[in-house]
């Protein structure tokens, strides 16, 4: 992670032009404070005196410019704020999916000619990360069949999968596939996960690819429930 203070103290800051920055954490880790502070103090740079480039002059002003990345939805940083300056402060809403903020500073010329050369701006893209998805990145090299195997071992004897040990009781892989019940043991295994603290759907809450769950080993063709989760977990991996 780069420190705000290293920021002032990379010599190559003038030539790069961009830095983009991810944070990450798991829930409840303090991310969004972090940031919303972070941002707050070098927008504000009287509080940073040990920041070498504003204490010499060579960042000038500093300001939030409009979302770089349409894609992704915007940091939003002024109700953050707003939460933890209030008479009676209250932590944030946490991270719940991808979200950036674009941070520009306009830096004083430096060298020989730094009298006619014009400032430069550097942005930083601050990219704010659910740690949860993290755990997610063993799955990339793994079947359907494996993952399944591991995670109902997790499963076994936690409190939290009661419910959905149960309804997995009654389903039988090979049989044809059935959307209610597919979705109803996606539901089950998703709650399971959120109990546990080991889920954040995010974005993908209720999207057909989020909404499998493992089976026992089995047979099944193409049209079997096994098939449709194995289908729904390899989609998942491509979006993740």
């Amino acid at each position: 992670m780069l420190r705000a203070a290293q920021l002032g103290r990379c010599p190559g800051v003038l030539r790069i032009g961009g830095i983009r920055l991810g944070v990450t954490g798991l829930s409840r880790a303090g991310k969004t404070v972090f940031i919303t502070s972070s941002v707050a103090n070098l927008l504000n740079r009287g509080r940073m005196p040990q920041l070498l480039a504003a204490s010499e002059g060579r960042i000038q002003p500093s300001f939030l410019q409009p979302q770089p990345d349409y894609t992704l939805a915007r940091f939003d940083y002024e109700a953050n704020l707003d939460s933890l300056l209030r008479p009676a402060p209250q932590w944030p809403e946490g991270t719940q999916s991808i979200n950036q903020l674009r941070l520009s500073f306009r830096l004083a010329p430096q060298g020989i000619f730094a009298a006619m050369a014009p400032p430069k701006t550097l942005h930083l893209d601050i990219v704010d990360y659910p740690g949860e998805w993290l755990l997610d990145l063993g799955l990339l090299d793994l079947t359907f069949d494996q993952w399944s195997e591991r995670a109902l071992q997790a499963a076994d004897g936690r409190a939290q999968a009661k419910a959905y040990r149960f309804k997995l009781t009654a389903v039988d892989g090979a049989k044809p596939f059935d959307d209610v019940t597919a979705s109803e043991l996606a539901k089950a295994y998703a709650a399971y996960l959120i109990a546990a603290h080991m889920l954040l759907p995010g974005d993908l809450a209720g999207s057909p690819e989020f909404n499998f769950s493992p089976l026992p080993a089995g047979a099944g063709d193409r049209r079997s429930l096994r098939a449709e989760m194995r289908r729904r977990f390899e989609a998942y991996k491509e979006k993740f």
